[in-house]
């Protein structure tokens, strides 16, 4: 009797271990297709990260671009090759300057366009206060920034801040706009507008 009950011990046992041991080599194939899974993701954002590292060593070496330059010095000269033939651009380039507004926003409407590159950003300075100004990565002149500075599309209109009374648009410009009528302190200024019925 008691050699049967070691053998049923033995059996118990022997069943706990192949129970244990299935059980083991299930979690094992889970935590393979696991690792499996974080491999190609991260071989998938390694070759991603090698394809932007590529184009932005493109986007640097571009040597199309030039300095941006102040308004009171001549404009640069424009970028040659060997056989003295203008470098002509592959990609338009755009910077977020990160100077806030919709610089970011039209940054990704460009990028949605097969023939536009983001071109990097540097810190341009910083003022006593502590902000820090950003502009494209050697001070290039891009074709869109939101620092109008070093953009060949300017995002707002020079000198905007000297209309701040909106009224004087028809002064600067009135032979340009279409005829329009004002009201000033319960009163019409200048022409009235012709009547209803006319």
């Amino acid at each position: 009797a008691s050699d049967v009950q070691r053998v049923m011990q033995t059996a118990s046992r022997v069943r706990a271990a192949v129970r244990d041991l299935r059980l083991a080599s299930r979690m094992r194939q889970t935590e393979q297709g696991v690792v499996n899974r974080h491999v190609a993701l991260a071989d998938a954002e390694i070759e991603k990260s090698r394809q932007e590292m590529t184009s932005m060593k493109e986007v640097i070496d571009d040597k199309s671009l030039v300095l941006a330059t102040d308004d009171s010095q001549p404009a640069p000269s424009t970028p040659v090759d060997a056989d003295g033939n203008q470098l002509q651009q592959r990609y338009k380039y755009c910077t977020n300057c990160k100077v806030g507004g919709h610089g970011q926003r039209f940054c990704d409407y460009f990028l949605e366009r097969p023939s536009w590159r983001i071109y990097p950003n540097q810190k341009w300075f910083e003022d006593e206060k502590g902000n820090e100004y950003h502009c494209p990565l050697g001070k290039k002149l891009v074709d869109f920034a939101d620092e109008s500075h070093f953009s060949r599309i300017a995002m707002y209109l020079k000198g905007r801040a000297w209309l701040e009374e909106k009224t004087k648009v028809l002064q600067l410009g009135g032979a340009l706009i279409p005829q329009t009528y004002i009201i000033e302190n319960g009163a019409w200024k200048g022409d009235a507008p012709p009547a209803d019925d006319q």
